[in-house]
């Protein structure tokens, strides 16, 4: 999956295809401060618009991939790095397979949308998987992964979740 999922405001693959002026010039629209360089909030917030998931997650693999100079912008040269940045999960480097069947699991108990995942979502979730003691069960999971105690698993804190779901042999990581 590419950092921008397939669709860019106004500018799907078909008509705005990476490697395309048209491309550059959408990226370049993402300036909002106008300084010619894209920040890491002004690619949150664009990634944001479009709906995507895990943004944070998103901004930090493009800017490892694009920011070359490592100054913590995108420069106009490296708008390039940007464009030629390949899909999650054809990367060797990347785990492919599992990982991304949990993490759409993940994406599937968010049911309010908001990109966190509560006591009550995963609750639900582990309900649906046959498990007995859902409730225990989440509580448990929160104790292990809620690593900054604000009652939610945020997109960097997945990662914690699939090794507690390896270690208690939940379904959805052990089929």
């Amino acid at each position: 999956m590419p950092v921008f999922g397939t669709t860019y405001s106004n500018c799907n693959q078909s008509k705005c295809p990476p490697g395309s002026e048209r491309f550059r010039d959408w990226v370049r629209s993402l300036d909002t401060n106008g300084d010619g360089q894209l920040s890491r909030q002004e690619l949150h917030d664009a990634i944001r618009k479009l709906g995507l998931w895990f943004c944070g997650w998103r901004v930090r693999r493009a800017f490892a991939h694009a920011d070359t100079d490592k100054n913590g912008f995108i420069t106009e040269e490296e708008i390039v790095e940007l464009e030629n940045m390949p899909p999650y999960g054809n990367r060797k480097d990347l785990p492919a397979g599992p990982d991304e069947r949990f993490r759409n699991w993940v994406r599937s108990i968010d049911t309010n949308g908001d990109g966190k995942i509560s006591r009550q979502e995963l609750q639900e979730a582990i309900r649906k998987l046959g498990l007995w003691f859902s409730f225990w069960r989440a509580s448990r999971a929160f104790a292990h992964t809620d690593t900054d105690k604000n009652g939610f698993i945020t997109e960097e804190e997945i990662t914690e979740l699939e090794k507690y779901a390896i270690k208690k042999q939940w379904p959805i990581v052990t089929s």
